[in-house]
């Protein structure tokens, strides 16, 4: 069963994409739809280790080329500062005892050279799907060529059939406006993924993660501790 995931390349995604993306074995990333301006393509968000309740952004400028137009794909780095995102990240995690390997996937991800945000963000999804040991295929919705010019249902119908996926994997925010009887009509069942917030919460810590940085979790409760929760949160 071929289980396809559809997202926006997001920077160091939260944990609650991660869970999602975890549960297919093809990922689209959505990079041929207009880049939304304050969203998760060019920012993170995180916590200090010793004070959650102190969260902070942390940020890529951009350039979009076609203004409010510009499709994610399109949007350039306008500034990259490495030394300071990787400074944002030591001063909130750098007394976790995972610092060290945390830092290691960091300078892996911020050796990147390029413009491209989409490419940015591409890599520092793979990578850490890539230290999970998740077998997990990419490829960039712009590849496809699929027919974008049609209502949300049948664009991401239109990507699952030419990648024969049988299985459509979406977020909660989907039950707002997808069909699932058009998906079954074409041959395609849909699962929302399973995301109980307050059980989340009781278990770690009492702290909330949907809007989180991946990299949180790791730095408090280990790689080890991201694949058990990774596999028991879709149970």
């Amino acid at each position: 069963m071929n289980r396809i995931v559809i997202h926006q390349p997001n920077l160091f995604p939260r944990l609650k994409v991660l869970s999602k993306i975890y549960l297919c074995n093809q990922l689209v990333f959505y990079d041929n739809v207009q880049f939304v301006r304050n969203d998760w393509q060019n920012r993170t968000r995180i916590r200090f280790l010793k004070n959650p309740n102190n969260e902070f952004w942390i940020n890529i400028p951009v350039i979009k080329i076609n203004g409010r137009n510009t499709l994610i794909q399109d949007v350039l780095i306008y500034s990259f500062d490495r030394n300071k995102i990787k400074r944002q990240f030591q001063f909130a995690y750098g007394s976790s005892i995972y610092w060290k390997e945390i830092e290691e996937y960091l300078d892996k991800v911020l050796i990147y050279k390029g413009k491209s945000l989409r490419d940015l963000c591409e890599f520092s999804t793979c990578l850490i799907l890539e230290l999970l040991e998740l077998n997990i295929q990419t490829i960039n919705c712009s590849q496809l060529h699929t027919n974008m010019d049609t209502d949300k249902n049948y664009k991401l119908i239109n990507i699952c059939k030419v990648l024969n996926g049988s299985k459509y994997i979406c977020g909660t925010g989907g039950m707002s406006y997808l069909d699932s009887d058009i998906f079954i009509e074409n041959g395609i069942t849909v699962d929302f993924q399973k995301w109980n917030e307050q059980k989340i919460i009781e278990k770690y810590d009492f702290l909330n993660w949907k809007n989180i940085s991946f990299i949180d979790f790791w730095a408090r409760y280990g790689l080890d501790e991201l694949k058990k929760f990774l596999k028991e949160i879709n149970l």
